[in-house]
């Protein structure tokens, strides 16, 4: 804790909200960071005709291929399956993706990409931003921003729920 409150008296560690600790201001700096990159990556394929969301759609199914089912695809989206759902029902609509039936299952589906999407993904794939920007940064600051991220997240999930929620 005497860390934490050594931060709290450093200026640098407020920025963002200087009413806060330091803690909610790394918060809201991680926040930040994500959102202006989701963003460069918004302005970047807004061009292509497909949304940030399908394009995320479109990069797991490709990168699946014969394992892409609503399932799957929910899981390494991280959203729940409802959700997917409702993305493949439009995305389907709007000729990106198709579903047909999976091993023989009339319930299980499998997603592929139609000739559409396949263009669309491409398209959005001509640039990456995140390659420039997140590519910028020297192998070993790369590997130490990844190495804390991966140390908060791993904190995180072994956080005990204390709602007693499971």
């Amino acid at each position: 804790m005497a860390e934490s409150s050594q931060r709290d008296r450093d200026p640098a560690y407020r920025k963002y909200v200087p009413f806060l600790d330091s803690n909610h201001n790394l918060y809201l700096l991680l926040h930040l960071t994500h959102a202006a990159l989701f963003d460069a990556r918004y302005r970047e394929i807004r061009g292509s005709g497909i949304t940030t969301m399908e394009l995320a759609l479109l990069t797991v199914v490709d990168g699946l291929g014969e394992k892409a089912t609503p399932a799957e695809i929910a899981r390494w989206m991280m959203r729940r399956r409802p959700t997917v759902s409702g993305l493949l029902d439009r995305m389907e609509r709007n000729g990106l993706v198709k579903r047909s039936a999976y091993r023989g299952s009339r319930k299980s589906k499998l997603v592929t990409m139609t000739d559409k999407g396949r263009k669309a993904l491409d398209k959005a794939n001509e640039k990456d931003v995140w390659k420039t920007i997140i590519g910028s940064m020297p192998d070993e600051e790369y590997r130490q921003l990844w190495s804390l991220l991966e140390k908060l997240k791993d904190n995180a999930l072994a956080h005990p729920d204390e709602t007693g929620d499971s």
